[in-house]
């Protein structure tokens, strides 16, 4: 059976997902990758145990919620969530889709993360909500997701379960959830791997269904509420852009396009047969020109472009 009370060690490179320091060491000697999710089991791994197998043991709440301050963040919304704060580290607290703690994300001040128990691949904070509504939306990390829900406390706020790193893989997990809503918005951070993970992401979620919001002026949601701007983020919530997919138009896009009266012609043939049969020549228009060897073809374009020309 494996070893429930394994202490971390440290980070290294992912061997799965290339990640830098993604991957978690443990003192048994089995390692999980917190970007894909990549498992390798210990000396004392039988190998039945794998982080989907749910409670590896039982969790406990640790620390107390507190006002972060300097994060605009209130007792309310921290409790909410339930991030504490234990000493000089914060907790995030991971529990299943149902609601059953699973394990608990420690951030030192140092910014390093660690994970004590497991992840059912829900999303942080997913068991708050209901599992249908007019929207949801899902932000890079924890405290993002409770900032958001302090501006916004009625509508469903969450997380992915490991940074940008995981959006695709975090969103197919839950695909089923986000079928029953009508809007997903994806409200990652404003630098380039928040970007690309919303593309990604937005690329597996229903064509319709999907917005991305952002932060033109803040690099995240509790960059702007450490600001105090609240305005901030309510404007990149309304302002925010249906995903669609590269080289596909919506047709309300046309609109003022195919109902604005065009002239017959952009220039007219200089042959009278030619232009009683096509009314002109119009951009956009491909025409093509056939004859035997010989007949006059080159001659033809020739006196075309020149009447074009003048």
């Amino acid at each position: 059976m494996a070893n429930l009370t394994s202490t971390f060690l440290r980070h290294e490179p992912c061997p799965e997902c290339g990640s830098s320091d993604a991957l978690s060491v443990y003192d048994d000697g089995h390692s999980y990758c917190f970007s894909c999710h990549f498992y390798a089991p210990g000396e004392c791994d039988s190998g039945l145990l794998r982080p989907t197998t749910l409670p590896l043991r039982r969790m406990h709440i640790r620390g107390t919620a507190v006002p972060l301050r300097n994060r605009g963040l209130s007792e309310s919304t921290l409790s909410k969530y339930r991030i504490h704060r234990e000493g000089d580290v914060l907790l995030f607290h991971y529990h299943t889709s149902d609601g059953v703690l699973c394990g608990i994300k420690t951030k030192t001040k140092d910014k390093d993360f660690y994970f004590e128990g497991d992840n059912d691949g829900s999303f942080f904070g997913q068991h708050l909500w209901p599992t249908t509504g007019k929207r949801i939306v899902i932000t890079e990390g924890e405290l993002d997701a409770a900032s958001c829900s302090q501006v916004q406390p009625t509508w469903p706020m969450v997380s992915l379960p490991a940074g940008a790193a995981s959006a695709k893989k975090a969103i197919q997990n839950n695909l089923e959830l986000l079928q029953g809503y009508d809007e997903i918005i994806l409200f990652f951070d404003n630098d380039e791997p928040g970007r690309e993970a919303a593309k990604a992401a937005a690329g597996v979620l229903p064509p319709g269904k999907v917005f991305i919001a952002t932060l033109e002026a803040y690099k995240d949601l509790s960059d702007a509420l450490q600001a105090n701007d609240i305005q901030a983020i309510n404007d990149a919530f309304w302002a925010k852009k249906e995903f669609r997919p590269d080289g596909i138009i919506d047709g309300k896009s046309l609109l003022k396009e195919i109902t604005t009266p065009q002239p017959p012609s952009d220039h007219e043939y200089p042959f009278s047969g030619l232009q009683s049969k096509l009314h002109g020549i119009r951009y956009g228009e491909l025409t093509t020109i056939t004859a035997g060897s010989g007949i006059g073809k080159s001659s033809f374009c020739r006196e075309l472009a020149g009447s074009l020309l003048q």
